[in-house]
């Protein structure tokens, strides 16, 4: 294998990537989540501001007491963020999948996988250079997904602190790599199977079953081995308060 020819099947890929109407669907479906995500966090973050600030105002009129001793801590913007790349990972591994499941199979279905490996290049050359010129079109939307979610936050008067940066920085690489990973398994699928269909649905398969399934099974395994849930009615129905949670 020859890194030149894996790079030059990837800039390929990508030009290809990025220049079709499909990258324009998955762009702008990923961009719609992102403004869906984005505007959740900001619904939270302003519940969260409104209530430190009357805790604020309650502690600096107060005389004596709690309210003094334990002053109240401003919600983080990053927690928007948060919010935003939850979205993404809900659902953007759908998209991811519709980025890779199709890459190797369709040069089968359209029998130009023989003309490309008539040429002096081999087959790992072709499947490394598409995954990497998939990678490099997730790092393109996961970077436009935080421009635009940052360029939304500055409008509404929202500005990152120094302090968030990190935090953001590392929602964002995690998302990528949850991207990249079933970006990873579709075109692995795609390497396997003779039509793209197939790939598609066993993609989808392992999707649902990461995704879905397994979370939801064990979830209810460990929940149901540590203990019970506590009554809600006890904690006044606020199932988010700190001793519900506890």
């Amino acid at each position: 294998m020859t890194t030149e020819r894996v790079f030059i099947v990837a800039q390929k890929e990508f030009a290809d990537h990025i220049t079709g109407w499909h990258y324009l669907v998955v762009l702008a479906l990923f961009l719609g989540l992102t403004l869906v995500g984005t505007y959740g966090g900001i619904e939270r973050y302003q519940g969260d501001l409104t209530r430190y600030t009357e805790d604020l105002i309650a502690m600096e009129t107060a005389d004596d007491g709690p309210e003094r001793m334990m002053p109240p801590v401003a919600p983080p913007v990053e927690g928007i963020y948060s919010s935003m790349f939850l979205t993404l990972v809900s659902y953007g591994g759908i998209l991811a999948l519709a980025i890779g499941f199709d890459l190797v199979s369709k040069e089968k279905e359209s029998r130009s996988l023989k003309t490309l490996l008539a040429r002096p290049v081999f087959r790992d050359e072709i499947i490394n250079g598409k995954a990497l010129g998939g990678i490099a079109l997730l790092v393109l939307i996961v970077g436009s997904v935080l421009a635009l979610s940052t360029a939304y936050l500055l409008v509404c008067s929202i500005v990152p602190s120094p302090d968030d940066l990190w935090m953001i920085l590392t929602y964002a690489g995690v998302t990528l790599l949850f991207l990249v990973t079933f970006f990873s398994i579709a075109l692995a699928f795609s390497t396997l199977c003779r039509e793209s269909g197939s790939a598609l649905l066993l993609s989808l398969a392992v999707f649902i079953l990461i995704t879905f399934l397994i979370p939801f099974v064990t979830t209810n395994i460990g929940t149901a081995l540590m203990m019970e849930k506590p009554d809600p009615a006890a904690y006044g129905g606020d199932t988010r308060s700190e001793g519900y949670q506890a």
